[in-house]
């Protein structure tokens, strides 16, 4: 920041659906410090934009329909670094880091940063690794959200350690630790949870790295003991083959699909209050009950190569 002026920071967002993050971000910022915009590429409408238009965040969607779309996200992305002077640009997804980066570079822009939110093509798309190399060299900084993205990063892709910076999600977990009790038990009920015990919930869509096919026949064994087990399937979206032949073998009453929810915290407490007491009685302390297996798979591939996380 020059002369008192707003550092002017551009985020390249490629996510169709909510991430309360971006939303936590627009909230948190020092706006006194930082001009905020945002470009989002994506096919359909996205969540986002309303959230960002009510609360006048400059924003514009930049509709993408695949590869043939770039060059014209490219050029939208450098035509609005130059216009609007931006200082900083953070890019997000696959979309969002080859428009903006690539868009951020043609404009000038001095500092370009992408998030690197998965390490999951080393594992399950080595094809694509060559995409993760080509954002590792137009960005100026790299974000891992934990150490093993790091890991990857540095040891695998011998990116400079001096240019990734390891800065874990947030969350607001006054939001998760005291939901409304009205949104608790509406979920319950809209979902068909309300009386069932204990409730498994995990959070993954249908694709393999995020271990679903792990987590379905587990529960199948846990329902011979707990008959009444429901398990609630958030962001069920996808179309791993597997999942849905072992979810056929399953009771239709003892799961739930649910493609997208959007107040995932107070789904998460009634799931999780199952889980809690489930530990407690087999004499464990309570583990969550989401994401337990979102990236089993992923990291068991990554274990096999000497890499943990944490």
């Amino acid at each position: 920041m020059s002369g008192g002026r707003k550092l002017r920071v551009l985020h390249v967002v490629a996510m169709q659906v909510r991430w309360l993050c971006f939303e936590w971000l627009c909230e948190e910022l020092d706006r006194e410090r930082f001009d905020l915009s945002f470009l989002l590429v994506t096919a359909g409408e996205p969540a986002l934009a309303p959230f960002l238009r009510e609360r006048g965040i400059p924003h514009r969607h930049l509709r993408y329909r695949g590869l043939r779309s770039l060059p014209a996200a490219i050029a939208a992305v450098r035509r609005h670094c130059r216009e609007h002077r931006i200082d900083v640009v953070h890019t997000h997804f696959f979309p969002g880091c080859m428009a903006g980066l690539w868009g951020a570079l043609l404009a000038g822009v001095p500092v370009r940063v992408y998030t690197r939110h998965s390490v999951a093509n080393h594992g399950f798309f080595p094809h694509r690794v060559a995409y993760d190399r080509l954002f590792n060299t137009l960005a100026t900084a790299i974000v891992a959200p934990d150490r093993m993205v790091r890991t990857v990063l540095v040891e695998w892709e011998k990116v400079a350690p001096a240019k990734v910076r390891l800065i874990h999600h947030g969350f607001d977990l006054e939001r998760f630790r005291r939901p409304p009790a009205a949104a608790v038990q509406a979920l319950a009920a809209k979902y068909g949870i309300a009386g069932a015990w204990p409730v498994i919930g995990v959070v993954a869509r249908y694709v393999e790295h995020k271990g679903v096919h792990y987590i379905v026949p587990a529960f199948a064994e846990l329902l011979r003991q707990y008959p009444a087990a429901k398990l609630v399937l958030a962001n069920a979206r996808g179309d791993y083959p597997p999942i849905a032949s072992q979810l056929a073998e399953l009771p239709p009453a003892s799961y739930v699909e649910i493609p997208f929810e959007d107040d995932i915290a107070s789904l998460r407490f009634r799931s999780s209050a199952g889980a809690a007491r489930l530990a407690r009685s087999a004499g464990h302390k309570p583990a969550a009950s989401a994401d337990i297996a979102v990236t089993t798979a992923a990291k068991a591939k990554i274990a096999r190569r000497g890499v943990t996380s944490s």
